[in-house]
C-alpha cells in the first residue's frame, strides 16, 4: 500500500485520511472508511478520493468563506425590495380582512412608519434622547402621535423586536449567507426604510382617496401615483397666504408649549426666506417641487442676513444664485460657505410646523410632504468630544483670579474702569454675577440659563440647603426632566452664598443677578452673562479656547464619574432623562440626602478662598432697548 497515499489499514478494513488546509489557517481532518478488506479495491477507492480532493477543498472553502462574507449593497437592496413587497402584502391583507378596524390600522401604519423612520435616522433602536420629544413637537406632531411613538419604543424595549430574526435569517440564507449577528444587523439596517415605506404605502392604499406623499424607492414605478399640480386647482381652493396666518400659528404653538419665543422668531424668518426664494403664493398652491427647490437654495443662503431691507433681500438672491452656479461647476464637490445640514433641518422643521398648522386649520392644503426631506447629520466626533470638559488647570486658573481672591473696590458693572478693578488685586470681594455664577456652574453642574435666571425664592433651606430649578416667570428650562432640586456644595455655603441670597431678599430683588436682565425679547439671562461676564473673565484669565460654560457641566460629570458615582445619579443631579424605560418610568429621583452625598463627592477647588467681608453692589437697572427687539 506504500504506492497509494492516505490509505491505511485499521483492523481488517482499509481507511482513507486527509488533513486539508483551508484558508485563514483553518484545517479539516477527514477520515473515511473504504469499506473493504481487499487491498486492490482499497487502492482504487483511495486513488479516486485523492484525485477528487481539489474539488472537495474548493467546495469547503466556499462554504467556510460564506460565513465571513458580507452582502454587497446590491444584495442588501434586493433583500429590502423583497421584504418591502412581502410586508406590504401582509399589511394590505390584514386591512382587507378586518376593514371594521380602520382606526386601528391607521394608527398602526402611522406609528410604525414613525418608528422605522426613527430607526433609519438613529442607525437602529435607541432609548428616548434628551430633547427628542421637543423636536417632534417642533416638527408639528400632535400629542397623540408623540404618545403613540413612545408606546412603540416601550413595546420594543419590553422584548418585542421590530424585525423578526426568522425573516432576516431566511433572507440571508436565500442569498447564500450563513446568518450571524453581524450580518443580521446589516440586513436589519437595510430593512428599516423598506418597512417604513411599506407602512406608508399600506396606509395610502387603505385611504385610496388620499394621494401618496411620495413614491417609495422599493415600489414598482407603476405604484407611484401622479401628483396633481397646483395649477389645476381653483384659486378659492388654494387657501390663504402665509402672512395671513403666520402670527396666529406661532401664537397657538407657543400657547400649547410646543414652541418658545425663539422658535417663533425662527419660524418667521424661515417663512420670509421661503417666500423670497420660491415666491409668494397661497398655501394650497405650493407643491413638492417648491419644497425641493427651497432645500437646494438653502445651501447657499448667507450665514447672516437681514430680511427687513430690500437691498438685503436682493443680496440674498444674488448670493444664492452665485452658489447654485458654483455648485454646477463643482460637479458634486462641497462648496465653501454652504449651510450645514443641521441649519437646513432647523428651517425645515419650522416650515413643516407652520404648514401643518395651516392644513389643520383649513388655511390650504399643499401637495407637500416633509418626512423624507430632513438631511442626515453625521457626527465626526463622539458627542463627548464635541464639547469637551473645561480642564482642571483652567478651572484652577479661573478661581485664582482677583475676582475671588480679592480685587480693587468697585460698584459693579462692566465699564472699562470697573473691569480693570475686577482683575486688579486688592481687598474687596464683590458678590455679583462675576463672583457667583462661575462657582454655581462648577459646584451644581447646572446649565448656564438655569443659574443665571435664579430668583431668591428658588433657594430653599429645607430639608437641606438647595436650589430648585423650574420654569419661572423669568425663563424656561430645557425640558421636563430639567425640573429638579440641586443641593448646595459645602463650599458654596462656606463662601457665603446663603447670606448673599438673604441680602437679595431684603433688597427685594426679583432675581439674584439683576445685572443679567435681558433688555429685549431676543436675549436671555444666559446670553447677557456670556457677553458681559464670561467673555471678560475668559480673556482676563487667558483660558484655553475650549474652556466654556457648558464645559463646566462636563467637568462636573467627569469629576463625579472619577468618583465612581453611578450615571443614573449623575443624571438626576444634572436634569437629564433616563437611558431606558426602567430609569425613566419606573424609578423616582434619588432622595435629597443621596443627592447631597453625590454633590459632596465633587472635588473642592476653592479651599484657598476666604469668605472675607462680602460687598453686594447696588441693583443694576438695565433699560429696555426697543430698537433691539425683533419679531
Amino acid at each position: 500500500m506504500a504506492s497509494v497515499q492516505h490509505v491505511y489499514r485499521r483492523g481488517a478494513m482499509f481507511w482513507w485520511r486527509r488533513c486539508l488546509p483551508l484558508f485563514s489557517f483553518k484545517k479539516l481532518d477527514i477520515r473515511l472508511s473504504l469499506r473493504t478488506a481487499d487491498r486492490q479495491v482499497a487502492r482504487e477507492r483511495g486513488a479516486a478520493l485523492t484525485a477528487a480532493t481539489r474539488e472537495v477543498v474548493r467546495m469547503l472553502e466556499q462554504r467556510v468563506r460564506a460565513a465571513d462574507a458580507r452582502p454587497t449593497e446590491d444584495e442588501l437592496q434586493a433583500i429590502a425590495r423583497q421584504a418591502y413587497a412581502e410586508k406590504l402584502a401582509q399589511f394590505c391583507d390584514d386591512q382587507r380582512a378586518y376593514p371594521h378596524h380602520a382606526v386601528d390600522h391607521e394608527r398602526a401604519n402611522r406609528t410604525w412608519a414613525d418608528y422605522y423612520d426613527r430607526l433609519v435616522r438613529n442607525g437602529g433602536h435607541a432609548a428616548m434622547l434628551d430633547g427628542e420629544e421637543q423636536a417632534w413637537r417642533m416638527m408639528g406632531w400632535d400629542a397623540q402621535r408623540v404618545a403613540n411613538l413612545r408606546v412603540a419604543i416601550a413595546h420594543v424595549e419590553e422584548g418585542n423586536p421590530p424585525i423578526s430574526r426568522r425573516f432576516v435569517d431566511h433572507y440571508l440564507r436565500e442569498f447564500g449567507y450563513e446568518p450571524h449577528d453581524g450580518l443580521r444587523r446589516m440586513v436589519e439596517r437595510a430593512l428599516h426604510p423598506a418597512y417604513r415605506d411599506a407602512c406608508l404605502e399600506a396606509e395610502r392604499r387603505r385611504r385610496s382617496a388620499i394621494e401618496p406623499a411620495s413614491a417609495s424607492p422599493y415600489a414598482e414605478p407603476a405604484q407611484a401615483s401622479a401628483t396633481a399640480t397646483a395649477g389645476n386647482r381653483s384659486s378659492a381652493d388654494q387657501g390663504a397666504y402665509f402672512s395671513d396666518f403666520i402670527e396666529a400659528a406661532i401664537a397657538a404653538l407657543v400657547a400649547n408649549e410646543r414652541w418658545d419665543g425663539k422658535s417663533g422668531r425662527q419660524a418667521r424668518s424661515t417663512i420670509a426666506l421661503f417666500e423670497l426664494l420660491i415666491g409668494r403664493k397661497k398655501l394650497g398652491a405650493y407643491h413638492q417641487d417648491d419644497l425641493t427647490a427651497f432645500m437646494k437654495k438653502l445651501r447657499f443662503v448667507p450665514k447672516q442676513y437681514d430680511m427687513t431691507r430690500a437691498e438685503s433681500r436682493e443680496s440674498i438672491l444674488n448670493h444664492v444664485a452665485a452658489g447654485e452656479t458654483a455648485a454646477e461647476k463643482a460637479d458634486g464637490k462641497p462648496i465653501v460657505g454652504e449651510r450645514s445640514n443641521r441649519t437646513r433641518n432647523r428651517h425645515l422643521s419650522s416650515l413643516a410646523a407652520i404648514v401643518r398648522w395651516g392644513i389643520t386649520n383649513k388655511k390650504g392644503k399643499p401637495d407637500i410632504t416633509f418626512d423624507k426631506q430632513f438631511a442626515i447629520v453625521s457626527k465626526r466626533k463622539r458627542a463627548r468630544s464635541e464639547r469637551p470638559a473645561t480642564s482642571k488647570d483652567d478651572v484652577a486658573t479661573l478661581f485664582a483670579m482677583p475676582t475671588w481672591t480679592g480685587s480693587q473696590p468697585h460698584r459693579g458693572g462692566t465699564g472699562a474702569a470697573i473691569l480693570r478693578a475686577r482683575v486688579t488685586p486688592g481687598d474687596a470681594i464683590v458678590h455679583d454675577a462675576f463672583y457667583w455664577v462661575p462657582l454655581l456652574l462648577y459646584y451644581t453642574g447646572a446649565r448656564r440659563e438655569e443659574i443665571c435666571k435664579l430668583c431668591p425664592g428658588d433657594v430653599k433651606l429645607e430639608p437641606i440647603p438647595h436650589i430648585f430649578i423650574d420654569f419661572t416667570d423669568f425663563g424656561r428650562i430645557k425640558n421636563d426632566q430639567s425640573v429638579r432640586p440641586v443641593p448646595l456644595h459645602r463650599e458654596l455655603v462656606r463662601l457665603g452664598f446663603l447670606q448673599f441670597v438673604e441680602e437679595c431678599r431684603k433688597r427685594e430683588y426679583p432675581v439674584l443677578f439683576p445685572e443679567l436682565t435681558p433688555t429685549n425679547d431676543v436675549q436671555k439671562f444666559g446670553d447677557i452673562y456670556y457677553k458681559n461676564v464670561w467673555a471678560n473673565l475668559k480673556r482676563a484669565a487667558k483660558l484655553a479656547d475650549d474652556a466654556t460654560n457648558h464645559g463646566m457641566r462636563h467637568r462636573f460629570s467627569t469629576d463625579l464619574k472619577a468618583k465612581k458615582v453611578f450615571s443614573e445619579f449623575r443624571r438626576d443631579v444634572m436634569g437629564q432623562g433616563g437611558l431606558d424605560i426602567n430609569e425613566e418610568r419606573y424609578s423616582d429621583t434619588a432622595a435629597m440626602e443621596i443627592l447631597k452625598g453625590i454633590i459632596e463627592e465633587l472635588p473642592s477647588v476653592t479651599d484657598a478662598l476666604q469668605p472675607g467681608k462680602a460687598i453686594v453692589p447696588p441693583r443694576v437697572i438695565r433699560r429696555p432697548k426697543p430698537s433691539m427687539r425683533r419679531k
